[in-house]
């Protein structure tokens, strides 16, 4: 993730090794739990902006890129990696 090294939540700041460490934890405990159901996750845009950031490697989401407001992104495991389908929808809000 470049030479970012800390994420900063609200004044507290976490690394960004453990920011990643524990959101992909998390997905992989989701993918576990339900391997064959659709699940909606909801959080926070800079969090969703983060994991886009670690899915694509940054070659489809970049630290510059925004994220709009109530954007729905999908995303699916395939065999061993996660994949984006699509981000930053907005259609549903119009």
């Amino acid at each position: 993730m470049g030479n970012i090294k800390y994420f900063f939540w609200n004044f507290h700041c976490e690394r960004i090794k453990y920011l990643r460490n524990r959101l992909m934890n998390g997905l992989q405990e989701i993918q576990k739990e339900y391997p064959d159901k659709k699940v909606i996750l909801v959080a926070h845009g800079a969090v969703i902006h983060f994991i886009l950031r670690l899915m694509s490697n940054e070659s489809i989401v970049s630290k510059e890129m925004r994220l709009f407001n109530a954007c729905l992104s999908t995303i699916r495991f395939d065999v061993d990696s996660w994949i984006i389908d699509d981000f930053n929808q907005v259609n549903h809000l119009s």
